[in-house]
């Protein structure tokens, strides 16, 4: 019910969805990942999810995405950046960040964190942190803590959502 405007609404269209006479199913084609039906319900362990792609985001100019979003918290960090897709991508950037801005300008500075530009696609919606992908060991992480106050910067109160295929 991600149209639902405040929770009062999403209840009363829930509801009205598991009232309607004759009805033995409901069945959602896709929901958001933090969804919160299963906290409504009677018995959350009734409802039966299964995983699908939804979104999928590449960044394709990396200094200009990474300055132009939003960010939870201040963070400055050095990130040398791989990108077989994107070559404009790769090099050696100095992120400075915070709910007021960012900026993103190449540097010589030694990195503070080493990756992938694939790797900052879901880190970017918010979702999936970096230290994930340190936990993968798809990322090298050169001055500990870069990482999870880069997952601090990027964090975002709602899952990311598209409900549409395409």
């Amino acid at each position: 019910m991600a149209g639902a405007l405040d929770p009062a609404a999403r209840i009363d269209l829930y509801e009205h969805l598991f009232s309607c006479d004759l009805t033995a199913r409901v069945e959602f084609a896709r929901l958001p990942l933090d969804e919160p039906l299963p906290l409504v319900l009677v018995d959350g362990r009734l409802l039966h999810r299964g995983p699908y792609d939804s979104l999928w985001l590449r960044l394709v100019d990396l200094p200009g995405a990474l300055a132009e979003r939003i960010w939870a918290a201040p963070v400055d960090a050095v990130l040398a950046v791989t990108d077989r897709y994107a070559p404009w991508n790769e090099g050696t950037w100095r992120l400075r960040a915070g709910p007021e801005g960012a900026t993103v300008e190449p540097t010589g500075a030694a990195p503070d964190v080493s990756l992938d530009a694939a790797h900052l696609g879901a880190s970017y919606m918010g979702q999936v942190g970096l230290s994930n992908h340190r936990a993968a060991g798809t990322l090298t992480e050169h001055e500990p803590g870069t990482v999870e106050r880069l997952d601090t910067a990027l964090y975002r109160p709602t899952a990311p959502f598209c409900g549409t295929v395409f």
